[in-house]
């Protein structure tokens, strides 16, 4: 488990490279968390704009915006996330 520093330094280091960035795909890896996400619920993220992250804690929270309307999700203009 790694220490509230390190978990802070995590988060902006990480806001620094991706915040206002779309994202762009969902991948889930075969390890599983303690509370599943549902797949469906984070594949309809596919779009939304990382507004900011945030910390509770020792977990990182992530705030995502919807798409505008009128501008496509991932238009060749909008900046991507992985």
């Amino acid at each position: 488990m790694p220490e509230l520093p390190e978990v802070e330094t995590v988060r902006r280091s990480l806001e620094a490279a991706v915040a206002g960035q779309r994202l762009r795909a969902v991948e889930l890896g075969p390890k599983r968390l303690r509370h599943p996400l549902p797949r469906r619920a984070l594949e309809a993220l596919v779009g939304w704009r990382l507004v900011a992250l945030r910390r509770r804690a020792k977990v990182l929270l992530l705030d995502f915006a919807p798409p505008s309307e009128g501008v496509g999700a991932g238009g060749a203009d909008a900046p991507e996330a992985a």
